[in-house]
This record gives C-alpha cells, structure tokens and sequence, in this order.
C-alpha cells in the first residue's frame, strides 16, 4: 500500500514474509501468550491497563518484526517504546517511576539512531526498504555510507 511519494523513493506499506521473519513472529507471539496467561493470575489491579499495553507491545513486535520499511519499522519502534514506558510504570511506585523516565531517555537515544539510519539509508542509498539495503550492503561494503548506517544502527542497539 503507498503512503505518499518522497523524492524518487515511493513510501509503500510493505510487510516480508519470510522464513526468518515469520519464525520470529510466532516465537514472539507464543511468548506474549505465554507472558498473558501468567499475567492473568498474577495482575488483580488494573488488569485492563495492563493487557492493552501488553497487547500494544505485543503487536509492535510483532510488526516490527514484519515490516519492511525504515518508516514503518521506525512506527513499530515507537509503540514499543512507549508500551514498555506504561509497563514499567505500571505499579506507580517511585521505584517504578524513575525507571521508567530512565526507559523512556534511553527509548529517546535509540530513536536518534534510528533517525539516523534513516536520513543515511535515503540520502547515501536512496532506499527505506530493508530488503533493499541489505542487498547493497552485500553488494558494497567499502563506502563511508555505511559507516553512517553502522552509526545509526549502533545508536538503536
């Protein structure tokens, strides 16, 4: 599906389907079901609270997982970045409020590496498709774009 048009570079929804990313899926999926069952019995309070942001975790994951696109991967990113800020904060103790300030600064650090591979993948590869940089990174290891690239993606880590 086109979102819009960005220079040459089209903003397309696209979603891979292989082998690895489906393996990755299900074991995520099978994990927050197995997490949900636990949770059942041991969350009495606000339980409702507490499944949608383990559902909206969850299916972040899940898409972040899936997508194929640096845009689209970048939304996945940020709804895991805010469900876990809203999981950690669950209780409401002190305790848990100053972790989760802590995860929503470190959320912040990665998301500045994430917007830098970004701006490099479309400005040095002219692609947001993660399929297609994987294949010019096989193809051209030697240039200074994917120091920027290797920057950026340290930054998420």
């Amino acid at each position: 599906m086109k979102i819009f048009n960005l220079a040459d570079e089209e903003i397309v929804i696209n979603f891979d389907l292989g082998y690895s990313n489906l393996e990755l899926a299900i074991l995520v999926a099978v994990m927050s079901f197995f997490v949900g069952i636990f949770s059942f019995f041991y969350i009495t309070k606000y339980r409702g609270y507490f499944f949608f942001w383990l559902a909206v975790f969850s299916l972040s994951m899940i898409g972040f997982t899936l997508s194929d696109n640096l845009v689209l991967t970048f939304v996945f990113w940020e709804g895991l970045g805010f469900s876990s800020y809203f999981l950690v904060r669950f209780y409401g103790t002190l305790e848990s409020e100053s972790r989760a300030k802590y995860v929503f600064l470190f959320n912040r650090v990665g998301d500045l590496g994430f917007l830098i591979l970004i701006a490099g993948s479309f400005f040095y590869l002219d692609t947001l498709s993660l399929t297609k940089i994987v294949n010019a990174v096989k193809s051209d290891v030697s240039g200074h774009e994917f120091d920027l690239l290797g920057a950026g993606l340290l930054l998420c880590a």
